[in-house]
């Protein structure tokens, strides 16, 4: 927030009626007579008739408390339909506005529609700036925009504005779907044949003017032809919400963190810099899947995950929200592709769909998530059938022999890209299934007491006390991982239970091995500090990483702030700066990109490319929020 700017709105009115102007310090930078702020453009259900009201100048204006607030009633020319529109331009503080445009029709069952939000910049501008472009030019492709924000300059002062994400305004993002052979194996990507918001946002000339826009709710279908997909059902209001914030900035780093920390204070979040962009950054990848489909889809990152909806990133996600109905629907939405045996699915994936169920940690998180809607939310919309085929199939497919110890043919963890033999054993692996266990038995299935403690005793048993840490699977003897404390975090975090001892964890802590990047290490290194030769990757060898990145040398926020808090709760106390320090890293590892990101290099000479950056404003991390609570950051 810059404390040296205050913005207001205020109104001028001509014979056609009020438009809103958006001041700072008392001057007028945005809109002017005769420019109004909204465009609507409606049709039939049938696509038959439809009206553009490109001149929405509003009947009413007044002003409640830190709201203005803007009528207008619109009547349909060639079918019957008389919409009610009310703008309500909201002070949050002083340099940001919350803008909602409501639609209500009470003639049809539905009414289709596109909505065009536009801003018209009050005076000569220097500059068209977009979340990912100092300068917009002609040939800027906005498509690629990692974050719906875009604006103008008036030298070092910057007006923009902001799109809600694409649950809470409705539109898809994504503009491809994956290409599939008739195996079914994935190839690649394609064009989606209905593209949603061809223009989601941009600039454009209108009434020979210059104006940012965003346009939501049209598409174009396989003919070539535009249609709406937005929906005004009969007697129910339609809501669309943007957020239009001022700043001085002297940089793209300075645009990329005002978006951000602009964003959850429009949403209300509060928290430092660092917390402000990782929820910002999960926040805006809530979106919807497809055209007619308008339920909740968390998509990793914007541009190198989308459109597809992964089963432990959702997890991880959502559970940091404090959201009763995103929590629920998502998490029934995963089990919803439980198949015959019980497994419950890896991704979703939007027009294509998936059918990727398989031994890693899937089924499991999706109990866990089930057992913690119930604890917080009383929450009880999954079918008990459903729940206990979940329950038999993680113990036939991971322990048959009902021994206490877990092989799956996957790491239960993040790492599950990553394949193992038949009857390979992991620590991270066990310490889930003593989860998993645990779980189980709180929910009243029968688990006994000595079944849950060998699953227990056996994860303790991973700890090698020479190295002071946790083997990678039986017989290591020169790796080392976070991941391997994931278990350990979930069970202090969901049960408040220790499975590893005080010292094991501690000391695991204090002799991990430094990294080139200052308060971040790998999550996956050599003992030694070193990152990992071909010959002693432990997965599979064409799935070997560049040396100080992805799971050879990477850092990732949420597997290192987890371990550290798991650490704090066991007595090392020096977690808590640990955590603090790792979370402002993600802003300052690459200054001109200070967004959530899916890793850092920690081979410091390694350039910042389109894998770092199509992979970042990524979503997970934000469950650092729930790391920072257990150790009383937050």
């Amino acid at each position: 927030m810059n404390n040296n700017l205050k913005i207001s709105i205020s109104a001028t009115k001509t014979e056609h009626g009020y438009n809103p102007l958006t001041l700072i310090n008392g001057k007028t930078i945005a809109g002017a007579p005769g420019k109004p702020d909204i465009r609507l453009e409606i049709s039939q259900s049938d696509n038959d008739a439809r009206h553009l009201y490109d001149d929405i100048f509003y009947d009413s204006y007044k002003i409640q408390g830190n709201q203005h607030v803007f009528t207008k009633k619109l009547e349909a020319p060639s079918f019957i339909a008389y919409i009610t529109v009310e703008t309500v331009y909201e002070i949050i503080n002083s340099s940001l506005i919350r803008k909602t445009v409501s639609l209500t029709q009470r003639n049809a069952p539905q009414i289709y529609y596109n909505l065009i939000n536009d801003l018209f910049p009050a005076m000569p501008i220097t500059r068209k700036f977009a979340f990912d472009e100092w300068e917009v030019t002609a040939s800027t492709d906005m498509k690629y925009q990692r974050f719906p924000a875009l604006g103008f300059a008036y030298d070092n002062l910057h007006l923009g504005m902001i799109s809600e994400n694409g649950f809470y305004n409705k539109y898809p993002r994504n503009n491809r779907k994956r290409k599939v052979a008739k195996n079914y194996n994935y190839d690649a990507f394609e064009p989606v044949k209905n593209c949603a918001d061809p223009d989601f946002m941009g600039f454009a000339q209108v009434q020979d003017a210059d104006c940012a826009s965003f346009n939501i709710g049209a598409y174009i279908d396989n003919n070539g032809e535009r249609k709406h997909y937005n929906i005004m059902h009969l007697g129910r209001t339609e809501t669309k919400t943007f957020y239009i914030f001022a700043c001085e900035a002297r940089n793209i780093r300075d645009i990329k963190l005002e978006v951000q920390e602009s964003y959850a204070d429009g949403r209300g979040f509060v928290g430092t810099q660092a917390e402000k962009v990782l929820y910002a950054c999960a926040m805006i990848n809530l979106t919807i899947a497809e055209i007619g489909d308008f339920s909740p889809h968390s998509v990793p990152a914007p541009i190198g995950y989308s459109p597809d909806m992964y089963n432990r990133d959702t997890f991880w996600t959502i559970n940091a929200l404090d959201d009763k109905y995103l929590n629920e629907t998502l998490c029934r939405r995963f089990w919803d592709t439980q198949d015959e045996t019980g497994c419950i699915g890896t991704i979703i994936t939007p027009v294509t769909g998936s059918i990727e169920v398989k031994d890693n940690d899937s089924t499991i998180l999706m109990f866990l998530w089930h057992y913690r809607n119930q604890k917080r939310f009383g929450s009880d919309n999954i079918p008990k059938e459903m729940v206990d085929r979940a329950y038999e199939y993680c113990l036939n497919a991971l322990d048959k022999n009902r021994e206490g110890r877990c092989t799956a043919h996957f790491a239960l963890s993040q790492q599950d890209i990553s394949y193992y033999p038949d009857g390979t054993q992991l620590s991270v692996n066990q310490g889930m299934f003593a989860v998993f266990l645990r779980c189980a038995m709180l929910m009243g299935y029968p688990i006994s007491e000595e079944y849950l403690s060998l699953a227990e005793e056996a994860y303790r048993e991973y700890y090698d006390e020479a190295d002071r840490c946790l083997r990678l699977f039986d017989g290591d003897d020169y790796t080392n991982s976070f991941d391997n404390l994931v278990p350990e975090f979930l069970s202090i975090w969901l049960f408040g239970h220790k499975i590893l001892t005080d010292n094991q964890v501690s000391d695991m802590i204090e002799s991990y091995p430094a990294s080139n990047i200052t308060h971040a290490k790998a999550l996956f290194v050599k003992r030694n500090g070193d990152n990992l030769t071909i010959d002693e990757w432990p997965f599979k060898k064409n799935e070997y990483n560049q040396p100080g990145t992805y799971y050879n040398g990477g850092s990732w926020l949420r597997g290192e702030v987890m371990a550290y808090a798991a650490a704090y709760y066991h007595g090392y106390k020096e977690a808590r700066e640990m955590i603090k320090n790792r979370l402002q890293a993600e802003l300052d590892r690459y200054p001109d990109d200070p967004v959530s990101h899916e890793f850092l290099p920690t081979d410091i000479s390694y350039p910042y490319d389109s894998w770092i950056r199509n992979n970042s404003v990524f979503s997970w991390n934000i469950f650092a929020l729930e790391a920072e609570k257990l150790v009383g950051l937050r």
